[in-house]
């Protein structure tokens, strides 16, 4: 439980210091000296969804351990394999969920997925460096636990 939420503390940082950033830090002036809101409405947003995005990002890592655990796979590979494939299910999402895009947004939306999946990763490994601190042992299940028969 304790992975889980570390994971998900290292994986939503970077976008909520980011946001915190956008909101407190200097305003942005379009060229006609006007102000440019919309990068503060979006920290905002993002601000307001982060409890909903921890959450998500939290119960992904706990159940992502708990399989791999129960399958006797779990190791930073592992996890960090599972990240990347959420990082490219979110990049298949998105691009099914845009339809018919253009290539400036196709490579948006590749550098958004990449960038989603990288945080993930770092979520994953600082999962494993809490799972494995204080084990001398590697994390197997139990001997007579087989769930693949």
């Amino acid at each position: 439980m304790v992975a889980s939420l570390v994971g998900a503390t290292v994986a939503l940082a970077p976008g909520v210091l980011g946001a915190c950033y956008m909101v407190f830090g200097p305003g942005f002036v379009n060229p006609d000296g006007t102000p440019d809101n919309p990068p503060m409405r979006g920290a905002g947003v993002f601000l307001l969804a982060s409890p909903l995005l921890f959450g998500i990002v939290a119960v992904f890592y706990a159940v992502a351990i708990q399989v791999l655990f129960r399958v006797g796979r779990l190791s930073a590979a592992y996890l960090s394999s599972v990240s990347i494939s959420a990082g490219a299910a979110f990049w298949i999402w998105m691009v099914v969920r845009a339809g018919s895009v253009s290539w400036d947004d196709a490579v948006g939306i590749a550098v958004l997925s990449g960038i989603v999946a990288v945080l993930l990763v770092g979520g994953s490994l600082a999962s494993w460096l809490v799972l494995r601190a204080g084990h001398n042992k590697p994390l197997h299940p139990p001997a007579g636990l087989n769930v693949l028969s």
